[in-house]
């Protein structure tokens, strides 16, 4: 289980994204607690998450092609998107963030 908090779901997210050897982002669905949701909708505000959903964005949301356009609404329909939906870290939340050697090139 996540901690709910903005920093440590940040951190989850980044964790999720550096250590998957993919970039992958954080799967967020309808089992999710609702604490974790408004962390996320407040990260998504703050413009530091961005949100992918498979019915919308791109078949798979663990790949993420381009910038995504979806809004806080994404995560208020969490309850209607069969995968739920993905969450990245922003390019503005990721600026100073030391990526690891291995990921390098």
């Amino acid at each position: 289980m996540l901690d709910a908090t903005p920093d440590a779901l940040m951190k989850a997210v980044m964790d999720r994204q550096h250590k998957s050897g993919d970039f992958n982002g954080l799967q967020l669905h309808t089992g999710s607690e609702p604490d974790l949701i408004d962390a996320a909708k407040g990260l998504v505000a703050d413009r530091k998450l961005e949100v992918m959903a498979s019915e919308v964005d791109y078949p798979n949301p663990h790949i993420r092609p381009w910038p995504s356009r979806r809004t806080i609404e994404s995560l208020d329909g969490l309850a209607d998107a069969a995968d739920g939906v993905v969450v990245y870290p922003t390019p503005s939340a990721l600026k100073g963030v030391r990526v690891p050697a291995r990921l390098k090139g």
